[in-house]
């Protein structure tokens, strides 16, 4: 028998198998090592096989484990292909193979967990090594939303939709402040006729913005812009923040304002719609 071109001798058990002696072959390296078999019947016939056996002593490294909340799986990375096996406080445990490529792996929830525990998860490798333990928190509390601040900004100058304006697109503005420090993803929406919009938020300035169709707010049956935001932390718990902001629409032009007679000297007089701005043009 010879490892990696090395001979050592081996014996004939005469019953079709060999034995190597213990403590004869040296501490192998990890790594891949060429193993040849060399047999000799007493006519003198010489059979060879040869493979390779690999030497792995190296444990993988420790899960990650993603935050964990009360109801979603449990998720996480580790050595491609290992099988990770992760403890919950109850004592239960599941058993799952990291994903050959990615290494990422998912086990049901078991229920009943409480903020603040901590589930681990180990990774044993196809050699047999297992890995210190990663751990997770348990985070089972929804962001706080007592110190935000959501508004709807008028939908024009006067809040009031004329037909110039509803014939187009219509820029929706607001703010957002006091956003929860632990909010991993914010989303604002906005419902206008039934429809949802999302829009841009800047956490820089505390606004958000959003384009909606003019048609849709005239449609709008109550002319009352929904609004909501929610709030997702890292572990996928969320709460949610509503406002609402009532406008008004006139796409009716006002009826032709009445000229009085006119002479050379005296003001321009007649009579408009209430409150119109009336532009007079002369010859």
């Amino acid at each position: 028998m010879s490892v990696d071109g090395v001979n050592y001798p081996a014996t004939n058990n005469g019953n079709g198998t060999w034995t190597l002696a213990d403590n004869t072959l040296p501490a192998l390296t990890d790594g891949p090592h060429t193993v040849t078999v060399t047999a000799t019947d007493p006519a003198g016939n010489v059979g060879t096989a040869t493979g390779t056996i690999t030497i792995d002593t190296v444990a993988p490294n420790a899960p990650v484990v993603n935050p964990i909340n009360a109801v979603d799986p449990i998720t996480g990375t580790a050595e491609p292909g290992s099988t990770v096996k992760v403890s919950f406080p109850n004592g239960s445990t599941e058993q799952v193979t990291a994903d050959p490529v990615t290494g990422v792996w998912s086990v049901p929830n078991p229920g009943g967990l409480t903020n603040g525990e901590t589930v681990t998860a180990t990774a044993t490798d196809a050699a047999g090594n297992v890995s210190l333990p990663g751990t997770g928190i348990v985070d089972t509390v929804a962001p706080d939303t007592s110190s935000v601040g959501f508004t709807v900004d008028a939908v024009t100058a006067d809040n009031v939709l004329n037909a110039a304006e509803s014939t187009g697109n219509v820029t929706l503005t607001g703010t957002l402040t006091g956003v929860p420090a632990d909010a991993a993803k914010t989303v604002v929406t906005i419902i206008v006729d039934g429809v949802s919009y999302t829009a841009i938020v800047n956490a820089a300035n505390g606004t958000w913005s959003v384009s909606v169709p003019g048609s849709g707010l005239v449609a709008d049956t109550d002319k009352i812009i929904d609004a909501n935001v929610k709030f997702t932390d890292a572990a996928g718990n969320s709460s949610t923040v509503t406002t609402t902001h009532a406008y008004s629409v006139d796409v009716t032009a006002p009826n032709a304002p009445v000229l009085h007679p006119i002479n050379a000297v005296d003001p321009i007089t007649g009579t408009a719609e209430p409150g119109a701005t009336v532009k007079v043009t002369f010859p």
